[in-house]
């Protein structure tokens, strides 16, 4: 579904990737899974405790275009002195980071539940750790 949203935006865009044309795609997809909760929610109400992370890469046009929601994250081997060094291409995001948690508590005033520490992490609602979305893209030459 993912897949199918990157390509519908990038051609609607002429053809191109940008931060934006991926976290729309990413927006898409969680409406839509957002959509099928609500539909399924009173046959199977366990799906309105469920989180889930993204990682898409994405080559186009000989750069790499990376996106990141919650604690997935994307990492490539390169060789320094024959050895192979892994550098981390994205950053994670959940409310482990102070600035996410204030974000949250922000949006959601009204709700002094929103962000709570259980269970030896930072967690939505006491149950999800993961929130935010990052971009990132490498030329290659």
């Amino acid at each position: 579904m993912l897949c199918g949203y990157i390509l519908g935006l990038a051609v609607e865009n002429e053809n191109k990737i940008t931060e934006p044309t991926l976290r729309d795609a990413v927006s898409a997809t969680e409406a839509s899974f957002l959509d099928h909760v609500e539909t399924n929610y009173m046959a199977n109400n366990n799906l309105g405790k469920v989180g889930s992370c993204c990682l898409a890469g994405v080559i186009w046009k000989r750069t790499l275009h990376v996106a990141n929601l919650g604690d997935s994250r994307a990492v490539i081997g390169t060789m320094v002195n024959n050895n192979i060094q892994a550098v981390q291409l994205t950053t994670d995001h959940n409310c482990k980071d102070q600035t996410i948690r204030e974000e949250l508590q922000a949006k959601h005033s009204d709700d002094d539940t929103i962000v709570m520490y259980a269970r030896g992490a930072w967690r939505v609602k006491g149950i999800i750790t993961v929130y935010c979305f990052t971009f990132n893209k490498f030329n290659f030459i």
